[in-house]
């Protein structure tokens, strides 16, 4: 059985309980893959919480295998942000799902836009107890 690529806003279901975390935990196993992008994103975001959600964070993160940001993947994501309407960022979490392909089931996002676009592009995209479509 493969793993998942998680995204960004996946991986911060992980580390905060939201209404999806739940189903994620449930959802996934333990191959999951994610972009250092995602590391650098995550960072920015948990500035000046309390260790206990930084020990969380570190924990977590130890558990989901590291891509780089390679150039293939920059090629693949500046293409993608000139074809469709992706974030730059997105496009650089698109692209890597997509760099490694079979290795994973497919992306989990809770992004609307970018579930769409990768779906586009050919990548299943789940959302684990979340409706992307109904989303704003």
């Amino acid at each position: 059985m493969k793993g998942w690529y998680l995204d960004t806003s996946a991986v911060f279901k992980l580390i905060f309980t939201e209404p999806e975390s739940k189903t994620l935990h449930s959802f996934l196993d333990d191959r999951n893959i994610t972009s250092r992008l995602t590391r650098v994103e995550i960072a920015r975001n948990i500035k000046g919480f309390e260790r206990q959600v930084l020990a969380k964070t570190s924990s977590i993160l130890s558990t989901i295998s590291l891509i780089e940001v390679s150039p293939p993947i920059m090629i693949s994501a500046e293409r993608a942000v000139a074809s469709t309407s992706l974030r730059p960022a997105d496009a650089i979490h698109v692209a890597s799902a997509l760099n490694i392909g079979e290795a994973i089931e497919g992306l989990i996002t809770y992004d609307k836009v970018m579930a769409q676009e990768a779906r586009k592009l050919g990548l299943r995209v789940e959302s684990p107890g979340f409706d992307v479509a109904k989303s704003k």
